[in-house]
This record gives structure tokens, sequence and C-alpha cells, in this order.
């Protein structure tokens, strides 16, 4: 007999000399296993609800991205005010009719006048309270506004050629009448400036030819000598202005 026949025989009687075969091990019952099981009754709870909590989380954390909030941690309890919508007042669009500069702005001066530009004439003349006076009359004949503001200088032009400066003794706001306010002549309309003199012990005044008018240094304009100036002494001479203006009437 070989050693396998005998190695098998030998264990047939050790197994027929044993008990009944003991059952096998029960897990559940194993010492070693049961708080394993347990282990798993706590986690398995504890688990479901982190990925409970970490879904919550996720959603919170994309609507607070979406909507520009800040994120609240998961299972805070976050308390936000109702959304109040305010609407703010629009602008009024109705225009509220404002007055028109150019009807209510002075109108700028012009350049002033130069002697091309003026023909001079006789105007009104008359007497009152001893003293004469005489109306010079200046159309813009030009197609421009100019502007007159100041007192002309005159000189007397005698029949041989010889001129004579007029002199006048008195302010030019003595002259009648007076103040003439300066402002600018449209073409076609009428400057205007007025000679006074003194009839009370002066007769005989001054007598001309022709008067000559000193526009600018270098241009003047001549017109007949106005006989009303030589009844008397020159007196004043009023600064130029447009006409016509608010003359009193001369007795």
């Amino acid at each position: 007999m070989d050693i396998d026949d005998r190695l098998r025989e030998a264990g047939q009687r050790w197994r027929e000399s044993q008990g009944p075969a003991l059952p096998p091990p029960s897990l559940e019952r194993s010492g070693d296993v049961a708080p394993r099981r347990q282990w798993l009754r706590v986690l398995a709870p504890a688990a479901a609800a982190a990925a409970v909590a970490g879904i919550v989380f996720g959603i919170a954390s994309l609507h607070d991205a979406t909507t520009g909030r800040p994120a609240v941690p998961a299972g805070a309890l976050a308390s936000r005010p109702p959304s109040v919508s305010s609407t703010l007042p629009k602008p009024s669009t109705s225009t509220t009719a404002q007055p028109s500069l150019a009807a209510t702005a002075t109108p700028s001066p012009a350049a002033a006048c130069v002697g091309s530009q003026l023909r001079p004439s006789l105007g009104g003349s008359g007497s009152a309270g001893g003293a004469g006076h005489t109306q010079i009359l200046l159309k813009n004949v030009s197609g421009q506004p100019c502007y007159l503001a100041r007192v002309f200088p005159l000189e007397g032009i005698k029949a041989a050629g010889t001129a004579t400066r007029l002199v006048f003794p008195g302010d030019s706001a003595t002259s009648y009448p007076s103040p003439v306010a300066p402002g600018n002549v449209a073409p076609g309309e009428f400057g205007a400036f007025w000679v006074t003199t003194q009839l009370n012990g002066c007769p005989d005044g001054a007598r001309f030819s022709s008067l000559l008018i000193e526009v600018s240094p270098q241009q003047n304009v001549r017109m007949l000598w106005p006989t009303s100036m030589s009844t008397g002494c020159l007196a004043a001479e009023s600064a130029a202005g447009p006409f016509p203006q608010p003359v009193p009437s001369i007795p």
C-alpha cells in the first residue's frame, strides 16, 4: 500500500472518531462582526444626511451665484427681507417756455459810423428860455448799421475856404434836448445831434457858408451852414445818437 492510501485511511479513521460536524459559525453572532454592523447602521443615515446637505448647499450656492447674493452655509438659517421694487420718478419731459434771449438782450454796438456812411441835413430848430436849438440829422446811406456815441468836432467854413474850429463853452449834457442816447443807426435811418446857442447878450453870432462835421479823424462830412446857429453865441453841442429821440416840442 502506497503512502497516499495510508493517508486517506488515517484521515477517514480520524473523522469517524470525531463527534457530529459542528455547524459553521454565524456572522450575526460573531463578536468581531457585530461592532462592524453597528457602525454601518450609524454611518448609513449620517452619510445620507450629509449627501442631502451637500445637495441643498450646492443648490443654494448656485442660486446665490446667479442672483448676486452672498452664499449661506448649509444648515444656517438665513432671513432675507422681501424684495421691494422702488419706482424712481421719471424726469419730466415737459418744457417750460423760456424768454428768448434775442428778445431781451440789448443789441451789441455796431462799428462806429464813418463819414462815407452819413449824409448830413438840417432838422428842427427853434428857441426857448433865451436859447436857440438846432438839430443836425445824419442819415445812414450805407448798407450796414453803424454806431453813434460821441461829440463830433465842428468847423465853420468861410466862402474863401478858411476853416474855423467851433468852440462850445458849455458841457455837452446841457445841450437841448439832453441827454441824447447813443446806439446803432440802421441803414436808411437817421442819427442826430443838437447845437445850442445863447441868445441873451449875443445878438450877432458867427456866420459861415458851410458846416464841416468831423465824423472821424480821417473822414468828415459837409453841409450848408444852418442860419439858426448864427443867432447868438455858441453854447453847447450834444453827442450824436439814433433819431428819432424823445424830443420835446420847441416853442
